[in-house]
């Protein structure tokens, strides 16, 4: 069985990439290749180590959405499954141990769903990541996550990839994974999330908090559209589903945050919410 990790970057910090793609290349058994997608406008200059390996492909891509360079790379000859992750997270050490082992037990599945737990203290990314579930319900469809899932080449090729309205530097700006996991539901499918696939991601809000406060904002803008999209576009009426769950969470995020005298996540919650109800409207207002 052949397969490729791929990991894509635009403006991040090179240790960062550079910690990812060592995490990739160094793991037993090995990847067939590690394919890396530079969307800066200038060339990264990896270290000696990583330029000089071998099994790195450094490809450069124009372009700002993630979704699209996840679409243009060539997908190698004979690859029976591609790997994700962000350039900002990187695979435990037995990762890929671990999916050879999931794959074996579970040759039914064409795509795999991996948990992302922090670096910074070892606990799971997002309480939806520690409380788990099954992709076979919709409602645990958000289990998958771009830092952290494997599909099959020609399962991938077959859903035609991620939709390019959605993903950081899209119009939408965000939801390309979920959009991707939705896709493949009603497609029917066979997928399903497995925590001791381990990616390990820097912490959520990492940046200062008006970088948080506008990330909540532009996050919640695409899952907004998203909603929008399956549910009046597709007409998809369990995605009702995530319409109530993207509003009613956030309002109770804000009244706990409240109670526990945390102002600043109550504004970035807040920010969240104002995200997601703009998305929604802006998507109805396109038609």
């Amino acid at each position: 069985m052949n397969f490729t990790i791929v990991t894509n970057s635009y403006q991040r910090d090179l240790v960062l990439v550079e910690r990812s793609l060592r995490a990739s290349l160094s793991q037993n058994p090995s990847a067939t290749s590690v394919i890396f997608i530079d969307q800066n406008a200038k060339k990264l200059e990896l270290s000696e180590d990583l330029a000089c390996n071998k099994n790195l492909q450094h490809l450069m891509v124009e372009a700002n959405c993630v979704s699209k360079a996840r679409n243009s790379f060539p997908i190698p000859e004979n690859t029976d499954w591609l790997l994700f992750c962000d350039d900002d997270g990187y695979p435990a050490p037995d990762y890929i141990k671990t999916f050879l082992d999931i794959v074996q037990k579970n040759p039914e599945l064409e795509i795999i769903a991996g948990s992302i737990v922090r670096d910074d203290n070892g606990e799971f990314y997002t309480p939806r990541h520690k409380i788990g579930g099954s992709l076979k319900n919709f409602r645990h469809t958000k289990l998958l996550m771009g830092s952290n899932f494997a599909c099959k080449a020609q399962t991938f090729k077959r859903l035609g990839g991620f939709d390019e309205m959605f993903g950081a530097g899209s119009y939408w700006g965000s939801g390309e994974e979920t959009d991707f996991a939705w896709k493949a539901y009603f497609a029917k499918v066979p997928m399903e999330y497995f925590p001791q696939l381990v990616v390990y991601h820097i912490k959520p809000y990492a940046g200062d908090f008006q970088h948080s406060l506008n990330k909540a904002f532009y996050y919640g803008v695409g899952k907004g559209a998203l909603v929008g999209k399956w549910l009046f576009k597709n007409k998809k009426l369990i995605v009702l589903y995530e319409a109530v769950e993207m509003i009613i969470v956030p309002l109770l995020q804000i009244m706990i945050s409240l109670l526990l005298l945390r102002w600043k996540m109550t504004r970035i919650y807040f920010s969240t919410i104002k995200g997601r109800i703009t998305g929604l409207i802006r998507y109805l207002n396109l038609k």
